[in-house]
Formats: structure tokens, sequence, C-alpha cells
């Protein structure tokens, strides 16, 4: 994953941005990442939003999952709608998936990361920070 090589200074700081990678599952969440899903947080429920991305991303086959389609693949189309629909920032959405896909606030852009861990193990782990937000 090249994107990883973008933003650590040391190789300590490569391992723990790619932690998220090798992590089991469920996966730990950082501070800031269990706070934004924390049934506390007040800017939306994140809650929800998982869990209908996840519904949404499960009709979705393995092709939309494609890295070398990235820019055109059915997973932004699916997950840009669902915040359209629901009057949200696309970014509110983004930061929940962030959180519940990486344990972690910061990341390789989140499409990059889905297309990386792939289609089971991505709804896997947003089914289990659905079930553990809100």
């Amino acid at each position: 994953m090249p994107e990883l090589k973008l933003r650590p200074k040391t190789l300590v700081e490569l391992a723990d941005n790619a932690r998220f990678l090798v992590a089991s599952r469920p996966i730990a969440m950082d501070e800031r990442a269990a706070a934004l899903l924390s049934k506390d947080n007040i800017v939306s429920n994140h809650r929800d939003l998982l869990l209908e991305a996840a519904r949404r991303l499960r009709t979705l086959d393995e092709p939309a999952w494609d890295p070398s389609a990235l820019s055109k693949t059915l997973l932004s189309q699916t997950l840009r709608d669902l915040a359209k629909e629901r009057n949200v920032n696309f970014g509110v959405l983004a930061q929940a998936l962030r959180a519940a896909l990486t344990g972690s606030v910061a990341s390789p852009g989140i499409f990059e990361v889905m297309c990386f861990l792939g289609r089971e193990e991505s709804l896997g782990r947003i089914a289990d920070a659905a079930g553990s937000a809100g």
C-alpha cells in the first residue's frame, strides 16, 4: 500500500500507521476513533450510518472492490449517495468508516483502505464498529 509511505517520518511511525492492515477483529480503537464512534458523540448517528453503509456495500460484488478502478468504483458512488440521502457531509461518513476500518481517525484514503482490506474484512470491521457504536 504505497500511500502508507507518504506520511511517516520514521519506521516506527510507518509500523504504527500500518497496524490496521494486520489487526485482528474486532480491531482496537485509538482514543479519538473510539470517541468518534461513542454514543456520546452528537455530530451524527454514526451507528446508523455505518449499518446502512454496510447494508449497501454488501450488495456490491468483488469487482467493485478492485483498487485498479478506484476513482470510478461503485464504492465511492454508493457511499456518496448514502451521505447525500442522509443529508450528511461525506466527510462525516468517511471519518466514521475510517474509524471502523482502521481504529484511527487518520489513514490513507478510505477507498484505498477498503480495497486493500477487501470486501469481507471491510464489511466485518464496519459491522463490528456499528455494534459498539451509538
